[in-house]
């Protein structure tokens, strides 16, 4: 972080205790996730309270802990900032931190794609210098003062993603964030359950395009009819898209094999592309990509030599391999709409085969049924075996059976653990299975107890 414990305080209004000119290396906001060097903040949660943990993050090697109380008995070699408020005080150094950054910030959201999206700008961004990219759930208001923490004078770039979960918070994490560039991935419908609908969705994400810096660029889904309403009250935004015209724009797709020849028409001239992935949805998240990356400098063939090197984040689409059966592990979430796309592509990708293995979308509110029943209208016949789990999953098996999926072809399981026993005495080798569920749903346990059986 380059600032001293006195810093830190000044920045968050708090008081120091201990050795103030300790300089921390980072945030740590979990006891157990502590490394050598690291300022503990001590977060109070529902379950527990970071509080009783500061020895516990002292023997890890924290240097500091902030607080939001006196010990009674300080941790021996423990610094301490007290503050009144924890979380405002991590918010005040994570705005500090980000005002001493001069580099490009890029910031991404959207309904699908963020993160698939975010590792491919970061990956391709090294090619110019050191690129700092935010982790697993630093997307949050707790999670971006932690990436920011991690900032050094060495970083060229920021690539963040930011998350919605409920109403404001993108707002938040983009005032705070002031990114330089800003793209919007996708709309469709997910947290139904807080949001109400897509038009809410739209409105909430679209908080990072007004908070953009002075002369920030947007760069913007030109297939999303609802982004594309908004197209003049930004006029100088990027547009990139598969179907619509767009900035950025595909010429010719031709898959081969596990990947794709993609070419593509840019400000920059034209340029043909071999990406290790195929799948529309992944296509266009290339050209919003491609679209960031040229506008920050880079050239068609640094981006073309750069993409061959992408893998899929894990759950997100990744070929796993077992026994002689392959998994498209797309377990990490679910939406409808990253659904539909994951199915599309299964169906277009596998070689032997096919069989679907579906868990509930969730947080889609009042929507939830008729949502799953419309996804189960878009089963292919082609598919050899439906396998669903969840409650809400009978919706989609009724509508499979309205669009006149066979029957026979279904079955519902209640647990985990009953849908693991019937692909064990399903599946052979050659098979192709397609994962897809919530988070909560936890199918990424199919394929561990796979690999350690």
């Amino acid at each position: 972080m380059e600032l001293t414990l006195v810093e830190i305080a000044s920045i968050v209004g708090g008081t120091t205790q201990g050795a103030g000119s300790v300089k921390p290396r980072a945030l740590a906001l979990d006891s157990r996730l502590v490394l050598e060097g690291d300022l503990f903040a001590a977060l109070r949660g529902e379950r527990t309270d970071g509080h009783l943990y500061l020895e516990q993050a002292r023997r890890r090697g924290a240097v500091a802990a902030l607080v939001e109380a006196t010990p009674s008995v300080r941790p021996e070699g423990l610094s301490l900032i007290v503050v009144p408020s924890c979380p405002s005080a991590l918010l005040r150094l994570a705005a500090a931190l980000r005002e001493r950054f001069l580099g490009p910030v890029v910031a991404i959201t959207g309904t699908v794609g963020k993160t698939t999206t975010k590792e491919m700008i970061a990956l391709l961004l090294e090619s110019a210098g050191p690129v700092l990219k935010s982790e697993g759930n630093w997307n949050t208001e707790l999670g971006l003062p932690l990436a920011l923490s991690y900032l050094t004078p060495a970083h060229r770039f920021l690539v963040q993603e930011i998350g919605l979960q409920k109403p404001g918070d993108v707002r938040l994490l983009a005032r705070l964030l002031r990114p330089t560039t800003a793209i919007i991935t996708e709309i469709g419908p997910a947290h139904l359950e807080y949001l109400g609908s897509v038009e809410r969705i739209l409105e909430e994400k679209w908080e990072l395009v007004r908070n953009l810096a002075p002369g920030g660029l947007a760069v913007l889904n030109a297939d999303n009819a609802l982004l594309r309403f908004r197209k003049e009250e930004i006029p100088h935004a990027l547009w990139f898209g598969l179907r619509e015209p767009a900035d950025f724009r595909s010429l010719e797709i031709r898959q081969e094999g596990a990947g794709t020849w993609l070419t593509v028409a840019t400000p920059y001239g034209e340029g043909q592309f071999w990406l290790p992935f195929v799948g529309d949805h992944l296509l266009r998240d290339f050209l919003g990509t491609l679209a960031v990356v040229l506008s920050l400098g880079l050239s068609l063939e640094q981006a073309g030599s750069g993409i061959t090197r992408f893998q899929l984040p894990p759950g997100r689409g990744c070929l796993v391999e077992r026994e002689g059966i392959f998994w498209v592990d797309d377990s990490y979430n679910a939406n409808p709409t990253s659904t539909e796309a994951a199915l599309a592509t299964f169906c277009r990708r596998a070689t032997g085969r096919r069989l679907v293995v579906l868990g509930d979308m969730l947080e889609l509110g009042e929507s939830a049924a008729i949502l799953h029943r419309n996804l189960g209208g878009l089963i292919p016949v082609g598919c050899e075996g439906l396998f669903l789990f969840g409650d809400l999953s009978r919706h989609t098996a009724k509508g499979a059976l309205e669009n006149g999926y066979p029957r026979e072809r279904i079955r519902h399981f209640e647990t985990i653990e009953s849908l693991q026993d019937s692909l064990r005495s399903t599946l052979r080798p050659g098979d192709w299975v397609l994962l897809k569920g919530s988070r909560g749903m936890h199918l990424e346990k199919i394929l561990e107890e796979r690999e350690s059986s």
